[in-house]
């Protein structure tokens, strides 16, 4: 993640997952492979990040991570749950703000 006003690179060190090959968790755009030597070089722009899961050679599955999507502000997320099958029935979405639900919670702080 970067939080800066401009683009940062680093680099991490995986040497464990020399030769494996990362994949964006979200739109499953293919990134290049963990070096022979386990450096990963990464490049980011200004408030950018990258989500990225990492497949041993051989076991990659292109696409997205079933069942991924972006975190709402607060939420608790359990991260290992991207590793996992989707559970077969999806949970129901959150409620979405309305008139009535809204005027609740703002009387509610004006308190």
């Amino acid at each position: 993640m970067n939080l800066a006003n401009t683009p940062r690179a680093g680099r991490i060190e995986l040497p464990d997952y020399a030769g494996w090959l990362a994949t964006d968790v979200f739109g499953g755009a293919g990134f290049p492979a963990v070096g022979a030597a386990g450096g990963y070089d990464v490049t980011l722009g200004s408030r950018d990040f990258f989500w990225l899961k990492l497949d041993a050679p051989g076991q990659a599955e292109p696409g997205p991570v079933e069942g991924a999507r972006a975190a709402e502000i607060g939420e608790q997320v359990d991260f290992t749950a991207l590793s996992r099958p989707a559970p077969p029935a999806a949970a129901a979405p959150a409620q979405k703000p309305t008139a009535a639900n809204t005027a609740d919670h703002e009387e509610g702080s004006a308190a």
